[in-house]
């Protein structure tokens, strides 16, 4: 069968077939040129189906007429580990999927054309040593973890305006310092992990988010505005991405919740959108109104065009609805019937967890506060349901700071017109966009 995401009626026939037990036993993927492939919304959806049906489907064969494809593809990568231990893969086969899954531990060093093509990290919690990854993790007393000395993995850390002291004291035993940058107070990493690549490169190090996205001097500036000219815009989405890769981290991969076989996926790339001729779909409605923004912001002057950054955080875990009873202390109370008020809880503004560590909340209130800075884009597809959310025409307010105010953001401004009822699907997939550069007439 060969699998197709353009619509939503095919996706969910394609799962509706899975949760039945009806799933196809081999499935095959369309090429990396195709257009479904090279959309990067729509790439995601592709992804989770992948991980549905290999955890849907005993002893799934992934069928493909070039093996090379899964060093060049994520899809292709995705499917061929996640059917890695049905014990069919030839050896040949599975000599070229470590080869990829090792070049996908890690982003190197990124050339300005590499920003415009999919780049990934691709973790496999049943294939060693493919479980950890030294942009994300790192080793402490407790193993290796994503926890809060992970962060300046991915960001460099600003000081509020509001003060002049960091946010936290520097770690210098993992490397951090503690320098200045106008008014504020900056906390970041001088060097690589030991366990990093790069470390025999020779490269200085940079965080994950500056490898993620590049943001031009023409965005740069109406989102550094938003900011307040505090955090780098680049730092600003390394704090997002932080915030989703930790969660995803704990309930993707931490027993009872995690499965045997358990991919975690981070992929980033970019795509020129020009104004939609027609709003076809979510995506095309935020691009017009990130358009529509800018045109205001700058008197009238019209762009014909936007480069958008998408990055998307992928795994084949419990899904977030279920995460979140689980963190709450809730686990036996979960059921299809509740699993709504369940992401209403991990969406609010304040939830009290049995987490242990740092984390204080489920982390999605921040990741909003933050893309509503950003002028983002985000949807969120799991267990039954699917959520977006565009934070240019619906920003997420800030929290009261009238003691016993009630929280103004609304689970309505999730729901997309078209209702948010899917078929089942296994893990979850989060994407977010947001404006990179504009174009204009004549360039």
């Amino acid at each position: 069968m060969l699998l197709t995401g353009t619509s939503r009626a095919e996706s969910d026939a394609f799962h509706l077939a899975l949760a039945r037990r009806e799933g196809p036993l081999h499935l095959e993927l369309p090429a990396p040129t195709d257009p479904q492939m090279r959309d990067p919304i729509v790439r995601a959806e592709l992804i989770q189906s992948i991980i549905g049906w290999a955890a849907s489907v005993p002893d799934a064969k992934f069928v493909t007429s070039d093996a090379n494809l899964v060093e060049e593809s994520v899809p292709h990568l995705v499917a061929a580990a996640m059917t890695a231990s049905s014990g069919a893969t030839p050896e040949s086969e599975r000599v070229v999927l470590r080869h990829a899954l090792a070049e996908h531990n890690y982003l190197p060093h990124p050339s300005a054309q590499d920003f415009c093509r999919p780049r990934a990290l691709v973790l496999a919690n049943h294939l060693l040593p493919f479980q950890r990854s030294p942009d994300l993790h790192i080793k402490g007393q407790g193993g290796v973890e994503i926890e809060e000395s992970a962060r300046t993995l991915f960001h460099d850390l600003w000081s509020p305006l509001e003060r002049t002291s960091s946010l936290r004291a520097p770690m210098g035993h993992i490397g951090e310092v503690l320098t200045r940058e106008g008014e504020r107070d900056v906390v970041r990493r001088d060097r690589w992990q030991e366990w990093h690549p790069a470390t025999l490169q020779g490269q200085k190090f940079m965080p994950l988010a500056h490898r993620l996205i590049r943001v031009r001097e023409r965005a740069q500036d109406i989102l550094a505005r938003k900011l307040r000219g505090a955090d780098s815009v680049v730092d600003a989405l390394g704090a997002v991405v932080f915030e989703l890769v930790q969660n995803t981290e704990w309930h993707a991969s931490t027993p009872p919740l995690a499965p045997p076989t358990n991919c975690r996926i981070v992929e980033a790339s970019e795509t020129r959108r020009s104004w939609p001729s027609e709003d076809t779909s979510h995506f095309d409605r935020y691009v017009r109104s990130v358009l529509t923004l800018r045109e205001a912001e700058r008197g009238g002057q019209r762009p014909v065009a936007v480069t958008l950054a998408v990055i998307s955080i992928i795994d084949s875990g419990p899904g977030l609805a279920r995460s979140a009873a689980h963190a709450i202390g809730k686990a036996s109370e979960f059921s299809p019937a509740n699993e709504m008020q369940f992401l209403i809880k991990a969406l609010s503004k304040s939830v009290a967890t049995t987490r242990s560590g740092p984390t204080g909340n489920i982390g999605l209130p921040q990741v909003q506060q933050l893309l509503t800075n950003l002028n983002g884009f985000m949807i969120i597809r799991t267990g039954t349901t699917e959520m977006m959310r565009n934070f240019v025409t619906r920003p997420y307010e800030p929290i009261p700071k009238t003691a016993g105010a009630p929280a103004p953001s609304q689970f309505i401004d999730w729901v997309p017109e078209d209702g948010f009822n899917i078929a089942p699907r296994v893990g979850t997939a989060i994407s977010i966009s947001l404006p990179v550069d504009y174009h204009y007439e004549g360039e």
